[in-house]
């Protein structure tokens, strides 16, 4: 609901900049992290088209099709 909250949720990770090696518990944060990220990402996807059904629906209804019904890319 709020512009920009996604950005605002992702946490930055500390990893020191580059001239420090992430630690052992930065780089398994950071693989949980992915593999979250990417289960939101497809559970988005999976419902965005269990959306393109509604179309013809709402069109024999004489609504307006919904908009905005693309895939996210992360």
């Amino acid at each position: 609901e709020r512009p920009g909250s996604l950005r605002e949720s992702v946490p930055f990770t500390g990893f020191g900049g580059p001239q420090l090696q992430p630690t052992a518990s930065q780089l398994d944060y950071a693989k949980r992290f992915d593999v979250a990220a990417a289960k939101a990402f497809a559970a988005y996807d999976a419902y965005v088209a269990s959306l393109a059904s509604l179309q013809p629906a709402l069109k024999t209804a004489g609504l307006k099709p919904l908009a905005g019904l693309t895939q996210e890319q992360p």
